[in-house]
């Protein structure tokens, strides 16, 4: 028994030796480094990345679909846009609103359609929306975070190269919900909704920042 004791904890002390795997191999072949964190976790990378893509989508407006080919890259299709009430927003920004939480996407689209320029479905006007300045997430409680976010949305009218610029300076709260699984025979559009999602977070709401200095 003392011997049999003797073998276990050296198993044991031997396993807890050992180097975690630092390394997972996705299903294209890709390995990515990983390390354990708590469940409702995110790293500054990663909601960053996360917000980064998620704003731009959003106030980024050119009148024509992202392209999927090369040649859609050499001859964009126009964006038809969707309806909202009697306003449409652009089909991007349409997509990443599926990266809102549910009772806040509906009033962030709403003020996007009031704020985007119907001129862009006549391709008579772009939009760009340029950051100056990303903080780094500061964490509020468990699972959420705030940032701050500086940026100026410029407007290019036809015929308009300077463009008109509105500041967009934004205070971003951010929380950890779990990524979807892509269904098997999703759509192409069920998939472009499940896309805004894979990082785990959602954006809960958004609110003017108020900049103490010039």
């Amino acid at each position: 028994l003392l011997l049999l004791t003797f073998g276990q904890s050296n198993s044991l002390s031997q396993m807890s030796e050992k180097q975690t795997p630092t390394l997972v191999q996705l299903e294209d072949g890709k390995a990515v480094r990983v390390g354990a964190m708590d469940y409702n976790d995110r790293t500054p990378q990663t909601i960053r990345r996360f917000v980064g893509d998620t704003m731009t989508m959003l106030m980024n407006w050119s009148g024509t679909l992202p392209p999927t080919s090369p040649e859609e890259s050499r001859n964009p299709k126009p964006d038809p846009g969707v309806s909202l009430g009697t306003k449409k927003v652009a089909q991007a920004t349409w997509q990443a609103g599926f990266a809102l939480s549910e009772n806040f996407r509906g009033e962030f689209l709403q003020l996007v359609a009031d704020l985007m320029p119907q001129e862009v479905f006549k391709g008579n006007a772009q939009a760009v929306l340029v950051v100056n300045y990303m903080s780094n997430p500061t964490k509020v409680e468990n699972g959420k975070w705030k940032m701050s976010m500086v940026a100026n949305l410029i407007i290019f009218a036809k015929g308009d190269n300077a463009g008109k610029a509105i500041s967009f300076n934004k205070e971003i709260f951010v929380k950890s919900v779990e990524a979807p699984r892509v269904p098997a025979g999703a759509s192409e559009l069920e998939k472009a909704i499940y896309q805004v999602r894979q990082s785990g977070l959602e954006i809960y709401a958004i609110r003017d920042l108020i900049r103490e200095n010039l």
